[in-house]
């Protein structure tokens, strides 16, 4: 399988065998791949995707992505998001795993575990403030603009599948100046803001924020070590690049309660005047 990245145009993923045409045609490769490997790509190169027995490594000067074998489509997904997230790093852009609107002239960034409500209070977000624009529910990358999932998955009361939506906004060219950094789902004060970047910076580990450059991933039983994934310290550096993220929010919040209390606190964190 080829990753085709042409000047001016989409990624294309083109596939050599019955089994790739199969896997790029599912719901899962639709819905995540969309967009993660535009901007991680120079747009005038093309990639190599390999399959290794033994083997999930990226390969700048050899332009190759070696993937482990037989990997069915949620697996495909993960790991060339962890690979195109690495490449993005070293771009100088921050890929996060959280939920960014752009409401009352702000950037927000929501950060919560799987299931924590991101997707969920994006959408309220946008419903609430005229204007608003959603970028991304999953899967966000800040570099000289932010750019988000194209698509995402709508899911009822109890996450079931209803099916999909297309976020409007996936790329912004002009960014308002003041960003606000808000962690659902913490416990201790139900709405407390953060100054201390140390401390905004564990939240949004904790809360999964960089789920995919700070955990090893593993596929089919077998771990695969981050740093010798990239053949570098991925890890520090992703670190160091999540300290200077952290540093740069106008406010920070960790905010807990009831889905209405969370609403509540939100729409009070990004509009004083709306109480």
């Amino acid at each position: 399988m080829k990753l085709l990245v042409e000047r001016d145009g989409p990624v294309q993923l083109l596939s050599e065998t019955l089994q790739e045409t199969e896997l790029l045609a599912s719901d899962a490769v639709n819905t995540k791949l969309n967009f993660w490997l535009l901007p991680a790509l120079p747009d005038w190169n093309c990639w190599q995707l390999c399959s290794g027995k033994e083997t999930f490594s990226v390969r700048p000067d050899s332009r190759e992505i070696v993937l482990p074998a037989d990997l069915g489509p949620e697996a495909f997904c993960y790991v060339l998001r962890v690979a195109s997230d690495g490449i993005l790093l070293d771009r100088g852009s921050i890929p996060l795993h959280c939920a960014a609107v752009i409401a009352a002239g702000q950037q927000v960034f929501l950060f919560a575990e799987p299931g924590g409500g991101k997707s969920y209070f994006a959408d309220m977000l946008c419903k609430i403030f005229q204007g608003a624009v959603l970028i991304g529910d999953d899967h966000v990358v800040v570099g000289g603009c932010i750019t988000g999932n194209r698509v995402r998955r709508l899911r009822g009361a109890k996450r079931e599948m209803l099916g999909y939506a297309r976020n409007e906004g996936s790329v912004m060219q002009q960014i308002p100046a003041k960003k606000i950094g808000i962690v659902l789902g913490c416990t201790g004060a139900r709405c407390a803001p953060v100054s201390s970047v140390q401390r905004r910076r564990e939240l949004i580990c904790r809360a999964s924020g960089g789920k995919y450059l700070l955990q090893d991933p593993m596929f089919q039983g077998k771990r695969y070590q981050i740093d010798e994934i990239f053949g570098c310290a991925k890890k520090e550096q992703y670190q160091i690049k999540l300290l200077d993220f952290a540093a740069g929010f106008d406010s920070f919040f960790s905010v807990s309660g009831s889905f209405e209390e969370i609403g509540w606190y939100l729409k009070e964190i990004i509009d004083p005047e709306r109480r």
